[in-house]
């Protein structure tokens, strides 16, 4: 008989100065990594040290939304807009992930419109044995919490989509474009003290809203063919779902649990 668990020897290091801000980003959304290993029922324990086969590693991003709803400048009624321009600085994928369990009443906004939800969004799953997928996806909340000594009551993961050619149109660019000028200038203003949460539209043209409105309009939905199924089965029986038709999967974890 052997055994399946979790290592993670991260040591965070913070250097206190006067500068601090309460809105340090590393200490809002924090990189993860767990080693996974198989011990052997008569291996020695070594302290401090993993004990066993390695097997491969979970890496990702524990996003602290009850700490990023506390923290939220005092501009911002929630802090759902703040967590998206958050996630979105720290990489693309987490951003795309946040915004879609944002969008249309998402998980994300059901669970912590009032609180803030901590949310543990997986990068990679890369393990040798793929039948270990699925055990290590259910107990992934409890490995976070092991290791992290934060509970996720939602996770979530970006399945990549099938091999294609990049399709994006001239709108597809320039809304790209804009999105990024947009978030650059909503976070001077934030940094000013001058950004108005009732009035968002100070930071774009009327030409620029009439764009994104358009965009909303045409929907977001991922096409299915470029959906890899096989990808996405240990997750859809590990208990996730997609978010309408976004091709991101979540997972919500009953506090309780």
């Amino acid at each position: 008989m052997s055994e399946i668990y979790a290592y993670s020897n991260e040591v965070s290091t913070h250097i206190i100065e006067q500068t601090d801000s309460m809105l340090d980003y590393d200490s809002l959304i924090v990189p993860c990594s767990f080693d996974i290993y198989e011990k052997p029922d008569d291996a020695p324990e070594v302290e401090d040290e993993p004990v066993g086969e390695y097997l491969g590693c979970v890496t990702g991003f524990l996003v602290l939304g009850h700490e990023i709803e506390r923290r939220k400048p005092s501009e911002y009624m929630n802090g759902e807009m703040f967590m998206n321009l958050l996630c979105d600085d720290m990489t693309a994928d987490l951003g795309n992930v946040v915004a879609a369990l944002l969008k249309n009443d998402g998980p994300l906004v059901q669970h912590c419109f009032i609180t803030g939800i901590d949310h543990f969004y997986i990068d990679e799953v890369d393990v040798e044995r793929p039948e270990l997928v699925l055990l290590i996806l259910r107990e992934i909340p409890n490995i976070v919490f092991k290791q992290m000594h934060v509970f996720p009551e939602l996770v979530s993961y970006y399945p990549r989509p099938l091999p294609h050619e990049q399709e994006q149109t001239e709108q597809d660019k320039l809304l790209l474009n804009l999105a990024q000028c947009t978030n650059t200038a909503i976070m001077m203003l934030m940094v000013s003290g001058e950004y108005d949460d009732d009035n968002p539209q100070c930071v774009l043209t009327t030409e620029q809203i009439r764009l994104l409105r358009e965009a909303h309009q045409s929907g977001s939905s991922y096409p299915a063919k470029f959906k890899d199924r096989k990808l996405w089965k240990p997750f859809l029986d590990a208990g996730f779902r997609e978010w309408e038709d976004t091709r991101v999967l979540y997972c919500c974890i009953d506090r309780d649990v």
